[in-house]
């Protein structure tokens, strides 16, 4: 039998596997790729066959790993290694690399690859399977129930089926004219592009990523050499060179619909130097920030004053001089269109009935080999564990009847996540977040993305403290918790809040089910802990939608990102009592919440902008901002936004308000937008 809480590799496949449409995980080179996945009733690992152990199931899955000769070492300490891990809900486990390693050591090729299966025993109620993969600090995951990758995924990083960047397919070449304006002298200057490439990482190997994951870096390396002239010319060897390297702000690139980008420069030059004649203008390695879906634009070279010096018969003066380059050069950039998305459909396993709670090879020694209850006294329990449920409700309804209280409906609850969009495809209209969490008839709701409210209590409890645990419960769902993990997280020892016994917490807990009714929180002996079911979280729905926008159509994800922010009221636990709610930040929930919440705000009102809704990306900003009012990215959204749509006066009231927020640098940065909407062509204005 497999224990829970343990990943073993297998010798060879179990199972019939079922392919992902597109399993690969993908970090700063290397890639992970899940091949097969599957949920057998029992595996082979010689020397023995493995089973799960009643309530378990097992999961089964196949993985190939690819990454550079020279970076192998997954299980080791090597500054890029490679590490791999399941979650099981909010558990770890640490998956094994070894047989990997020695596969990849007895490489010779230049990228090399190495294969495996693994198995683990996770609960039948758990569908939260993922694998992480993490290199050198960064992290994508997959979810082994749905054979999809979890947000974030980068898209530039899955945008090659064979690269995570994308190259450049032009070789472009232009001439850019020169001049001494201390004599009057001129000469030209050959630029060409060596490199560019659409990648997630910045080139300086910080590890720095884009802001968003519909952003790429795009990384531009030039050569610039002085054209030869002909042998025994009058101007042979007389020419303008040994110049310094152009800043950033002198390249800018054009994109289609919006405004010029200019570069970031950083100093990894050696590479851009050719064998002799460069004249050192563009040594250096340019960076812009891009949409990850870019396929064409156009690098321009600005005209203005540079720094070189003027050689003669190919002998300079040993000194730098003021010059000018006094023409625009311009250079296309092109890269081959995303491939098309593969379509993931629902794997045979989603939706189906659940398994029995043992595999037959382990239900009939079960009982005997752990040391359980006989069967027949098992069944017994459940039967009179039932019948006492069903009694208890008659008698809580006999009691209601006689204080004049409605009983509770039997029907099941309507859960949040049923509801329709609520815009129709081509909308963009973020709704009003005061009427996005009104409890259905039935539905109980917690709402933590802004001030802290509860919809549908069944009997409003007398206790404040009822709110809490509620709120703890429902946002810890995936598994039963004990009442030691809610003592140490509502009563931290280090708190100033005055400790609860347990007695006490037994007394909370039983007052919030009476609130919230014995269905919805049943007693801790039934599901090994306390579990809160039917309850229906607003975060817990803003990440519902912002899964399905991610697989969905540009159109369909742009109304489910739509509603997601509608659920935004204000910062996450707004305002909550000073001494309560300390797991929230002990946790890092509200920092999660507040990042999901920018990068949805922030990657809508681009897409928007994009498309040329700048009303629909001034809402998506002021959404985002709602949940985030110091976010100095949704503050640019906000103003780019308003000055592209035309709205300069908004936009300078924008820019006063972040200045008076932030302080005068963020708002320089902000008028730095205005003042380039001030020298765009009237025909842009």
């Amino acid at each position: 039998m497999l224990d829970t809480g343990r990943v073993v590799e297998l010798s060879s496949p179990g199972a019939a596997l079922t392919t992902p449409a597109d399993g690969r995980l993908r970090g700063t080179d290397a890639t992970v790729t899940v091949t097969g996945v599957a949920w057998p009733d029992a595996v082979g690992a010689a020397p023995q066959d493995y089973v799960a152990g009643p309530g378990d199931r097992l999961v089964e899955f196949a993985l190939r790993m690819t990454e550079p000769a020279n970076d192998i070492g997954l299980a080791t300490t090597f500054t890029n290694a490679v590490s791999l891990d399941l979650g099981v809900g909010t558990a770890t486990l640490s998956i094994d690399l070894g047989g990997m390693d020695r596969q990849l050591y007895s490489s010779s090729t230049s990228d090399v690859t190495a294969t495996a299966v693994f198995a683990a025993a996770v609960s039948v109620k758990e569908h939260d399977i993922v694998l992480e993969m993490d290199e050198n600090g960064f992290t994508q995951r997959f979810s082994l129930w749905t054979l999809r990758r979890v947000p974030p995924a980068p898209s530039v990083l899955y945008r090659s089926p064979t690269s995570p960047s994308v190259a450049d397919t032009a070789s472009p070449t232009a001439i850019l004219a020169t001049a001494n304006p201390a004599d009057g002298f001129h000469s030209d200057v050959s630029v060409s592009l060596s490199s560019a490439t659409l990648g997630n990482f910045a080139a300086d190997g910080s590890g720095t990523t884009p802001r968003a994951n519909n952003e790429a870096f795009l990384v531009v390396q030039m050569t610039s050499n002085v054209p030869d002239p002909s042998y025994g010319s009058p101007d042979w060897g007389h020419y303008l060179g040994n110049f310094t390297a152009l800043s950033g702000g002198r390249l800018l690139l054009h994109l289609p619909g919006r405004p010029a980008i200019p570069a970031i420069e950083s100093g990894e030059s050696a590479s851009n130097t050719p064998a002799g004649g460069d004249s050192g203008l563009l040594d250096a390695t340019y960076t812009f920030t891009v949409p990850a879906d870019m396929t064409t634009a156009a690098l321009t070279i600005t005209p203005g004053p540079a720094t070189g010096t003027e050689f003669t018969g190919f002998e300079g003066n040993g000194s730098t001089t003021n010059l000018e380059l006094t023409s625009t050069a311009q250079l296309p950039v092109a890269f081959a269109p995303s491939s098309a998305t593969l379509a993931q459909h629902s794997p045979p396993w989603v939706g189906a009935p659940l398994p029995a709670t043992g595999s037959p090879a382990s239900s009939s020694t079960a009982s005997s080999a752990a040391g359980g209850l006989p069967i027949w006294l098992a069944v017994l329990l459940v039967v009179a564990f039932g019948a006492a449920l069903v009694l208890g409700e008659r008698a809580l309804r006999r009691r209601r009847a006689g204080r004049g209280e409605a009983a509770p409906s039997t029907e099941e609850p309507v859960r949040a996540n049923r509801r329709e969009p609520s815009t129709k495809p081509g909308q963009s209209e973020v709704a009003s977040p005061t009427d996005a969490h009104e409890a259905l008839d039935g539905e109980l709701v917690v709402s933590v993305l802004g001030p802290v409210t509860v919809s549908g209590w069944r009997v409003r409890p007398d206790r404040r403290i009822a709110e809490e645990l509620l709120c703890y419960l429902a946002l810890h769902d995936e598994r039963p918790v004990s009442a030691d993990e809610i003592l140490l997280a509502l009563w931290p020892i280090e708190s100033d809040r005055k400790e609860a016994s347990r007695k006490s917490l037994h007394t909370y807990l039983s007052g919030l089910r009476q609130a919230i009714g014995p269905e919805r929180l049943p007693d801790a002996s039934a599901v090994g802990g306390y579990r809160v079911t039917g309850v229906t979280t607003d975060w817990g729905e803003f990440r519902r939608l912002v899964a399905e926008a991610r697989n969905a159509s540009d159109e369909v994800a742009t109304v489910l990102r739509t509603d997601a922010l509608a659920l935004v009221r204000g910062a996450p636990f707004q305002g909550v009592p000073e001494g309560r709610f300390g797991w929230v930040f002990a946790e890092s929930l509200v920092s999660d919440m507040t990042a999901a919440i920018v990068e949805v705000a922030h990657a809508l009102s681009t897409d928007l902008a994009l498309a040329g809704d700048h009303e629909g990306a001034v809402r998506a900003a002021r959404a985002g901002l709602r949940g985030s009012p110091s976010e100095e990215s949704l503050l640019l959204d906000l103003v780019r936004a308003l000055v592209t749509g035309g709205d300069v006066d908004g936009a300078r009231r924008a820019q006063r308000d972040a200045e008076h927020l932030l302080g005068p640098e963020a708002g320089e940065r902000l008028c730095a937008v205005l003042e380039q909407s001030d020298h765009r062509p009237s025909s842009e204005a």
